[in-house]
C-alpha cells in the first residue's frame, strides 16, 4: 500500500514536470512586456524631428535615407534580410546603451556604402520646420542615414530604429525619432584688407627720414578678436610692425608715405570695432594730427549659412557719434589720412652776432628781380605836423623862464634909473 502511494506521488511529480516544460516551451522567448506580441502585419508612422544639437532649434531642409535591414517575428526576434546576410553584427544582442546602438548603426552604414546598397533606401524630405513624416512603415529593423544635410550643417550620425519599439510596457507603432549630432558647419571665413594709413608731412625743410607711429586697436563684444596680419613684417626685419598683441598693432612710417595696416580674417559673426590714431612720440618742431578714426564692421552669415560676409562698414571721426564719413559693404576706397606739420626751428641765439648770408649778386644767370625789388636800407620818415613838439629830455624848464623874466626886469629897472640920473644932472 505504501509502495503504491509512493508510485502515485512519483507519477504526479513527473506529470507536473512535463506540463511545466511544455508550457515553458510554448512561451515566446522575446515576448513583450506583460505577454504582448509583435503584430507583424501592422504598419505605423515614424516622425523625424531635426533639431540643432547646439541650440535645440528646428533645422529645415535636407533629406533622410531610411534602410530596412531586418524583419521581425511576433516574438521580437530580428532576421537579417538577404542583402545583409554577411553583416557581421548580431542585431539581437544590442546592449541597452547609446554606445552599443551607435556602434551598430555605424557598422550598418559602412556595410551599405561598401556593398553599394544606397539605391535600396527610402528617401524622406525634411520640411522647412525640421519635420519628416513616414507613414505605412512595416515592422522590422531600420537604419536612418543623412542623405542630404541642411545647408550650413553637418549630417547627423546614423541611428537604428527597431519597429515597433518596445518601451518596456508595450510595443509602440507611432514613433518620434530625434537624430543626434546635427551641428552647424564652420562657415567659410571672411578675409578682407583694412584701409591703408596715409602719412603726409607739410612744411619747408621737414626731415625726410623722420619716423612716425600709429596704433590700430581692435574690439569685439565677446573678446574673440579677428586675426590681423601685416605682410611687411617686424621693424627688425625691415617691416612696419613695431609691436603687436591680440587686439592691438603699432605701425611705423618713415616720412610721408602710405603703408598697409594688414589683412584681417573674421571667423565668426559679430560686430567688430577698429580705431586708428597717431602716437605722439614727442618729436620737436612737429605738430601731430589728433584725428582718431572709428570703424565698425558688421560680419554676418550669408543666406545659406555657409559663409561669413561683411554686411556693412561704417567709418566715423573720433567716436561712434556723428555722421559717418563712409558707409557701405566695402571695400573702403580711401585711406586713413594723417598730416604732420613741420615748423622751422628758430635761429641759434647763443652767438652774439647773427650771421646772414648775403643775396647773390645780380648776374646774367641771376638777374635782378624787378617785380619785387629788395627793400632800401635807408629809412624815410614823413613828419607829422601835428606831432612837432619839444624833445622830451626829462629836464625841468621853469627855472630858465623865471631867470629870464628876472633878467629882463633888471634891465628895465636899470634903464629907468639911468634916465632919472641924467635928468637930475641936467637940472643941476
Amino acid at each position: 500500500m505504501k509502495q503504491s502511494k509512493r508510485s502515485l506521488i512519483a507519477r504526479i511529480i513527473c506529470t507536473a514536470f512535463v506540463i511545466i516544460m511544455a508550457l515553458s516551451a510554448a512561451i515566446p522567448a522575446a515576448a513583450a512586456s506583460d505577454g504582448e506580441y509583435v503584430d507583424i502585419d501592422r504598419t505605423g508612422t515614424i516622425t523625424f524631428s531635426i533639431t540643432s544639437s547646439e541650440t535645440e532649434e528646428y533645422i529645415g531642409g535636407g533629406s533622410i535615407a531610411m534602410y530596412k535591414v531586418a524583419s521581425v517575428d511576433e516574438h521580437g526576434v530580428f532576421t537579417l534580410l538577404p542583402e545583409y546576410a554577411t553583416l557581421d553584427v548580431d542585431v539581437n544582442a544590442l546592449e541597452d546603451t547609446d554606445e552599443s546602438w551607435s556602434a551598430t548603426a555605424e557598422a550598418i552604414a559602412l556595410y551599405i556604402k561598401n556593398h553599394g546598397l544606397e539605391d535600396t533606401a527610402q528617401i524622406i524630405e525634411i520640411n522647412d520646420h525640421g519635420q519628416a513624416v513616414v507613414t505605412g512603415v512595416e515592422t522590422g529593423l531600420y537604419v536612418a542615414i543623412q542623405h542630404e544635410a541642411p545647408k550650413g550643417y553637418n549630417p547627423f550620425k546614423p541611428f537604428i530604429i527597431p519597429f515597433p519599439y518596445d518601451n518596456g510596457e508595450e510595443f509602440k507603432y507611432e514613433l518620434i525619432a530625434k537624430p543626434k549630432g546635427t551641428s552647424r558647419l564652420p562657415a567659410e571665413d571672411c578675409v578682407t584688407d583694412l584701409p591703408a594709413i596715409l602719412k603726409t608731412v607739410t612744411g619747408d625743410g621737414a626731415p625726410k627720414d623722420t619716423e612716425f607711429k600709429f596704433k590700430v586697436s581692435i574690439y569685439e563684444e565677446e573678446g574673440n578678436y579677428p586675426s590681423l596680419v601685416n605682410k611687411s613684417g617686424s621693424v627688425e626685419n625691415g617691416g612696419n610692425v613695431v609691436s603687436q598683441t591680440e587686439n592691438e598693432i603699432v605701425l611705423r612710417t618713415v616720412g610721408g608715405v602710405e603703408i598697409e595696416i594688414g589683412t584681417v580674417t573674421f571667423d565668426h559673426p559679430a560686430d567688430y570695432f577698429f580705431t586708428v590714431s597717431e602716437i605722439n612720440t614727442g618729436l620737436r618742431d612737429f605738430i601731430y594730427d589728433k584725428t582718431v578714426y572709428w570703424a565698425k564692421y558688421q560680419v554676418r552669415l550669408n543666406s545659406d549659412q555657409t559663409k561669413l560676409i561683411i554686411a556693412n562698414i561704417e567709418v566715423k571721426y573720433d567716436n561712434a557719434h556723428g555722421d559717418p564719413i563712409y558707409e557701405g559693404r566695402g571695400p573702403i576706397q580711401f585711406s586713413f589720412g594723417f598730416e604732420n606739420k613741420f615748423r622751422n626751428p628758430p635761429p641759434d641765439t647763443d652767438s652774439d652776432t647773427e650771421t646772414q648770408t648775403p643775396p647773390p649778386p645780380d648776374t646774367e644767370t641771376n638777374p635782378p628781380d624787378t617785380q619785387n625789388p629788395p627793400p632800401d636800407d635807408t629809412t624815410h620818415t614823413t613828419p607829422d605836423k601835428h606831432s612837432e613838439k619839444s624833445p622830451q629830455t626829462g629836464q625841468v624848464w621853469w627855472p630858465v623862464m623865471v631867470f629870464s623874466v628876472a633878467g629882463i626886469m633888471c634891465i628895465i629897472i636899470g634903464v629907468s634909473l639911468s634916465r632919472r640920473s641924467r635928468r637930475r644932472r641936467d637940472n643941476d
